[in-house]
């Protein structure tokens, strides 16, 4: 449906002489991206006024898009995949949030961001078949990935510091959720290299 869409978006803007046959293909994608993201982004604020977690739902989506484009991971193979994935990621981050928001110390989130830095700094970036990245991007997402996630570990560990326990702790989940998601990405494609 998306790519549909995004096709005949592309057909519109061709017959209108706005773009020319060399650029159909580039718009396209472009298209269906932008349309797969505001999707995306319009499912998680739903989820979050529907849960009264609104200001949760845009923090999670801005951290997740942001940090995912350079760490990379799972990645499905339709949009209805993709999309659902997004939504449960946020469901079980917020899930996660209300069952251990009473409980969150500084010790907590130092045993959780550590593990978070390890995989990140073992496994990032992971790269999708489809998709191979250059040896300098690949190089550069894993120093972009390790800063952003030292950022948001020091970051919680500062609002800890000042008694904002439950504001530190979503997003060291994002990321913990970021990080299980670079995991089962390579779980899957170790299994499609597997397969051919």
């Amino acid at each position: 449906m998306i790519h549909r869409l995004s096709l005949e978006l592309a057909d519109y803007l061709f017959y209108k002489k706005i773009i020319t046959m060399e650029k159909y293909e580039v718009y396209s994608y472009g298209l269906e991206m932008l349309i797969s993201a505001v999707i995306g982004a319009l499912l998680i604020l739903a989820c979050g006024i529907l849960t009264n977690s609104l200001v949760r739902s845009i923090i999670f989506y801005v951290l997740f898009v942001f940090i995912r484009m350079y760490t990379g991971g799972y990645h499905a193979d339709s949009h209805l995949v993709c999309k659902a994935t997004l939504l449960c990621s946020f469901i079980l981050t917020n899930i996660a949030y209300l069952m251990l928001r009473d409980r969150c110390e500084m010790m907590f989130l130092v045993v959780i961001g550590i593990l978070n830095f390890i995989i990140v700094l073992l496994l990032s970036p992971v790269e999708c078949a489809k998709k191979p990245l250059s040896e300098y991007v690949r190089k550069r997402n894993k120093v972009i990935s390790c800063c952003l996630y030292i950022f948001i570990f020091t970051l919680s560990l500062v609002l800890c510091y000042m008694s904002y326990n439950e504001e530190a702790l979503f997003p060291t989940l994002v990321v913990s959720n970021i990080s299980l998601l670079m995991y089962i990405g390579i779980i899957k494609e170790r299994r499609r290299s597997h397969e051919s």
